[in-house]
Order: structure tokens, then C-alpha cells, then sequence
């Protein structure tokens, strides 16, 4: 065939493409894009203070980010170690969306789990995950010390305030994570007591080893622990209260032992969260331990303790 003809026969079906495509839109139906980008998202955080609870999602068509396209038909199973597997139901919560929830199956520390989920569209994604053990030696005695009160503002009182804790950590053995969860009990004068996020200072994060992930709760790494049998966190809140009406009454401080999984995947939203859509950053994906799919599987192990805030 010559390259004239050739030619011709190539923009002739150029030309029909076109046209389809132009039909297309003009008809308001969908091209038909190959569906090979979109991934089921799992999130899943197991401890053993709650039933197992599994969310099953869609990730969008294109960029494969998490969607609000629940799967409410998928056969979600945990295999337990040496006792066989227990299939989860699917919850919804009364606002178009829900979960997978066991009726009775409590994680337990020490054995691994692993998780695997079945779409009759999407096909199947499995991820496998270890409760952690809490250290014996993990005995959190939180110090809370008022810096500073300002009621310079007519409407608001602003108080800096330390907050002091010590975690346990072996340098002979495998690194330990830690989620530091932070909230404040604020009792208002004639309305109802509430909780809010403590406001952690940035100034924390001169230490490598720890993360201050969205504004109010730490994420910490023995990593970069060695020769001591504990870190010292020391660092200042933020707190804004309604003047003659709002007071703190409390601070509770919650302390996760968590997985490597956890610790990685909220590590890396924390560094997507900094890069603040900088075109020049490069921050890395979205950490995920799903096999065929996104999102995460996460294991933690947890201790909770409330101290009264200092006058």
C-alpha cells in the first residue's frame, strides 16, 4: 500500500473518532474510559479494645484517590490465627454510607491477622497486620504546667500551656510508634461540656524522631533512640476559651503503641498535608500495606489517662 493511501485511510478513521466523540458529548453518555484505575480503599484500624470494623470504598476513576463510593456487597473476611476465619457484616450508618463490623471478634496483641475483601465488580485485595503488645513498662504520668493566661481580648482568654510525658522505649530491640492523641474537656457555663483537639506547638518538630500530624496529635519513632530507655516529650499547647463562659476542666491524653503499617501510612499523609499542593515538593504516595488495592490495615494497641488542668 502506498503512504498516499495509507495517509488517507488514517485520517478517515481519525475523522470518525472525531465524530464519535463529538456525538458523544453532545448526547450527554459517558466515553467509555477503561475502569483499570479504579482500586477498592480499605481502611481498617484494629485494637483490641473494639470489634473488628472494615470500610470499603472506591477510588476515583482517574487518579485513584480515595471517593465516597461505598461497596455494600463485597464478602469481607478475617482469618484468625489457628481458629479459622469470621465473615463480617455490612452496617450501614443512616447517611448513605457504613461499614463491614464483626458481631464478637475482639484483636488480640501478638497475633496476626489478615484481611481480605472480595468485590463481585472489583475483584479482591488482602492485607495481613499484628496487633501490637503494650510495653509493661508503658506508665504515662502526663505534668501539665500554665505558661501564660492573656484576657487581653474582650471576648477570648489565650493560655499557653507545657504539657510533659514519658514513653518507653528498648534500644535492644525492634523500634517502637507511638500515636499521641491530646483533647481538652471544656465545660461551658450553662451549656453542655465538649471536647476539642489540643493545639500542639510547631516548635516539637525540631526533634526528628516525632511528628506534630494535623496540628493536634503527635506521631513518634524510637528510630532515632539509641542509648535510653525512654523519650521525653516536653512541648507547649495552645488554648482559646470564651471569657466567662468557657473553662478546661481536664486533658486527656491517650498514647497508641502502634504497628509500623499505621505509623507509615499516617506519616504519609502527614507529609502530603505539608507539601500543601507545592508544585516544586514531591512529596511521596500515600503509604498503603493492600495488596491489589489502597488504603490501610492498622494495627494499635492503646492506654488512656485524664489529668485535672492546673488553675
Amino acid at each position: 500500500m502506498s503512504s498516499i493511501n495509507y495517509n488517507k485511510l488514517l485520517l478517515k478513521y481519525l475523522h470518525l473518532v472525531f465524530l464519535f466523540v463529538i456525538f458523544a458529548c453532545e448526547s450527554g453518555n459517558e466515553l467509555p474510559f477503561p475502569l483499570e484505575n479504579q482500586k477498592l480503599v480499605i481502611n481498617c484500624f484494629a485494637s483490641p479494645n473494639d470489634l473488628f470494623k472494615v470500610k470499603v470504598q472506591l477510588s476515583s476513576e482517574l487518579n485513584a484517590q480515595q471517593s465516597e463510593s461505598v461497596r455494600d456487597s463485597c464478602i469481607v473476611e478475617i482469618q484468625i490465627p489457628g481458629k479459622g476465619s469470621e465473615f463480617l457484616v455490612f452496617v450501614p450508618d443512616g447517611f448513605g454510607g457504613g461499614s463491614y463490623s464483626s458481631s464478637s471478634l475482639y484483636p488480640q496483641p501478638g497475633n496476626k491477622y489478615k484481611l481480605r475483601v472480595l468485590d463481585p465488580k472489583y475483584g479482591s485485595v488482602s492485607a495481613e497486620e499484628v496487633i501490637p503488645f503494650l510495653p509493661l513498662n508503658l506508665m504515662p504520668s502526663p505534668a501539665l504546667k500554665i505558661l501564660k493566661r492573656d484576657t487581653s481580648s474582650i471576648n477570648v482568654e489565650t493560655i499557653r500551656y507545657n504539657c510533659n510525658i514519658k514513653l518507653p522505649v528498648n534500644p535492644t530491640l525492634d523500634p517502637l510508634y507511638y500515636h499521641l492523641l491530646i483533647n481538652e474537656i471544656v465545660h461551658v457555663e450553662n451549656g453542655n461540656d465538649f471536647i476539642r483537639p489540643a493545639l500542639i506547638g510547631l516548635s516539637v518538630e525540631d526533634n526528628t524522631s516525632i511528628q506534630v500530624f494535623n496540628g493536634s496529635t503527635l506521631l513518634i519513632s524510637s528510630l532515632q533512640n539509641t542509648g535510653t530507655n525512654e523519650i521525653e516529650l516536653d512541648f507547649e499547647c495552645l488554648a482559646e476559651n470564651k471569657i466567662m463562659s468557657e473553662t478546661i476542666k481536664e486533658v486527656n491524653f491517650e498514647v497508641r503503641v502502634v504497628s509500623k503499617n499505621y505509623f507509615n501510612y499516617f506519616s504519609s499523609i502527614n507529609y502530603q498535608l505539608k507539601s500543601g499542593g507545592n508544585p516544586l515538593e514531591n512529596p511521596p504516595p500515600l503509604f498503603t500495606n493492600i495488596k491489589e488495592g489502597l488504603g490501610i490495615f492498622g494495627g494499635y494497641n492503646q492506654l488512656k489517662s485524664t489529668i485535672k488542668f492546673p488553675n
